[in-house]
């Protein structure tokens, strides 16, 4: 169907014109320039002072409206943190995170302001929690994180989980962590002195498996009876208060699936091709027919195409392990009873990439990035060209941003391709954090490395520029992964805090010209310590929608619960179509 004259020229208007394009935008996304529907869960948004917002609705409106300028979320700060006593309607509005990164990519400004929006229970009036914390709840050997105001009750907290889990509220208590000290008698436990524990203290201790605990009061308020580090409940189910509906955890079951192994057993490099293997749009590409035609061997940026041999024979031994190629010395995948010999592949990339070995151990982020690095490069049949290799339209993003002159405060434009959306974990207690909150604070302006500085093209100057980024474009496959490793080699920490994150995301609510659903497909999780820790995935069957756990000894089928773990490391999502 052809547009009319009317809309053709709104649609030039607005490709020719930054201005024009944002307020289209900004009128086609008016429901995120609201409060969203409260529900039980937290939903996160970012604040905006009242009177900016108000001249930018103005701006939006007109056709040559006055520019709001910069967005003076300053005033809603005290001493550089919130300022508690601002209210919303009064004193600033609400959007979504990533409406505000498109608004301060335009007017720039800030800082951003993100809080949790959420219903209180008890009362179930939504409300923004100013000072929130993540609260743990352990519950049958699993662990669940809960996002809270610290003035809540823990007897309405403890109905809105019942609710949840299908457990009858009198079947149910949160219970403190107590302990005893006998030799110095007194209690090392924040009940101690508790206007909210029962004086006699010794009728309300129940003792399980996991220790010794006090049944709090449901009058307490959360920050009465939690240690504020580490905020922790157990919540304890009476047997007869396990019905059929009550929500178990299911358990797991062998699968048939043959597993890459090495000799070594390099549980990141395994993790990793385990995934890669998994991807549809990546395996539709290395499988088709006249493939190896596509391989470039002369290319100097690439590894004479033994990467993508390599990996080429590890597809077909997973999907087709009858191909008359793999029956060929040239390609020695040996397919046992139990597993499939990855060894060609991990050593054609360590001979491309011997970096990857510089501190004794494949790290996942590192071992991806080479195997898709090897294999865009001996895919690639146009070498000048950054996009010669159909690796590029499945697995690169574009990020948009700006540099920011602190002594002029000049802005120049930025573009760049991204193959991972790396994002850091904004936590520093530990606390549970969800994919939500690091793409809420992706765009954050940093201050760039000092042996990173640039020549400002204004004032000529050499200075630590100001960086904010923000998703423009998302690829095909949009990989995620979570920064938990921060600094240089031995020098290096793990940020262990677990992260949570949904079956589907709407990535329109974070790219400013992408739209759709995108599944999740593969998770690369990391256990254990930094030196010495293991990695494993989990893979989505796209036949039978079945999720399968990879370690580098065995293979189980699980629901999808399994494929949600805190330690995730690596996230594929893939576009719906």
């Amino acid at each position: 169907m052809m547009m009319n004259d009317d809309a053709e020229k709104k649609k030039l208007d607005a490709q020719q014109d930054p201005e024009v394009a944002l307020k289209h935008e900004l009128r086609a996304r008016k429901d995120e320039l609201q409060r969203p529907e409260a529900t039980n869960k937290s939903q996160y948004v970012a604040f905006v002072e009242r009177n900016w917002f108000k001249a930018m609705v103005l701006w939006m409106n007109s056709k040559h409206g006055e520019s709001p300028g910069a967005i003076p979320n300053h005033l809603l700060c005290k001493d550089g943190k919130l300022d508690p006593s601002k209210h919303y309607g009064r004193d600033f509005a609400v959007v979504s995170a990533s409406i505000y990164d498109r608004l301060t990519l335009y007017f720039r400004g800030g800082p951003k302001i993100v809080r949790p929006y959420v219903l209180s229970p008890g009362t179930d009036k939504p409300i923004f929690i100013m000072d929130p914390i993540t609260l743990t709840v352990h519950v049958d050997n699993q662990t669940l994180k809960k996002v809270v105001d610290p003035k809540w009750k823990i007897g309405p907290l403890r109905i809105q989980l019942c609710s949840s889990l299908k457990v009858p509220k009198n079947k149910s208590r949160f219970l403190i962590p107590f302990k005893n000290d006998v030799n110095n008698g007194n209690s090392e436990s924040n009940s101690n002195n508790n206007p909210f524990i029962s004086n006699n203290t010794k009728q309300n201790i129940i003792t399980n498996e996991n220790g010794q605990f006090i049944i709090a009061d449901d009058n307490a308020e959360i920050e009465q009876i939690v240690n504020k580090e580490s905020p922790a409940l157990f919540f304890n189910i009476d047997p007869e208060g396990r019905g059929q509906e009550y929500k178990r955890f299911k358990t797991f079951e062998k699968s048939s699936l043959k597993i890459l192994s090495t000799h070594d057993k390099s549980s990141a490099f395994l993790s990793c091709a385990e995934c890669l293997l998994n991807i549809p749009p990546l395996m539709d590409f290395i499988l088709a027919e006249g493939f190896e035609h596509q391989i470039n061997p002369n290319n100097k940026r690439g590894s004479h195409g033994e990467i993508a041999r390599s990996f080429l024979a590890l597809a077909r031994s997973r999907y087709v392990p009858d191909h008359p190629s793999l029956k060929n010395n040239e390609n020695p995948q040996i397919i046992n009873n139990v597993s499939i010999d990855a060894n060609q592949l991990k050593n054609a990339l360590v001979n491309k990439y011997p970096e990857l070995l510089d501190f004794g151990r494949f790290e996942a982020d590192g071992a991806l990035a080479a195997l898709l690095d090897g294999l865009f490069e001996d895919t690639n049949r146009a070498q000048s060209v950054e996009d010669g290799s159909p690796i590029a339209d499945i697995f690169l993003g574009t990020l948009r941003g700006s540099l920011e002159c602190p002594n002029c405060h000049q802005f120049e434009e930025l573009k760049e391709r991204f193959l991972f959306l790396s994002l850091k974990i904004p936590t520093l207690d530990g606390n549970e954090v969800s994919l939500q909150d690091c793409i809420a604070h992706f765009s954050v302006s940093e201050e760039i490395p000092d042996q990173s500085r640039i020549k400002c093209k204004s004032c000529k100057k050499l200075v630590r520029s100001y960086r904010t980024v923000a998703v423009d474009i998302c690829p095909e496959i949009l990989i995620i992964s979570f920064q938990r490793l921060s600094g240089i080699g031995t020098l290096s920490s793990f940020v262990n805090a677990p992260v949570s994150y949904p079956d589907e995301i709407d990535i329109a609510s974070f790219a400013s010209s992408s739209s759709g659903i995108y599944k999740l497909i593969c998770v690369i999780f990391h256990q254990g310590l930094m030196e010495d820790g293991k990695y494993s995935c989990a893979v989505l069957d796209h036949q039978t929608d079945k999720w399968t756990y990879i370690t580098k000894d065995k293979a189980l089928v699980v629901d999808k619960s399994g494929a949600h773990n805190g330690d995730a490391m690596v996230l594929f999502y893939q576009k719906k179509k």
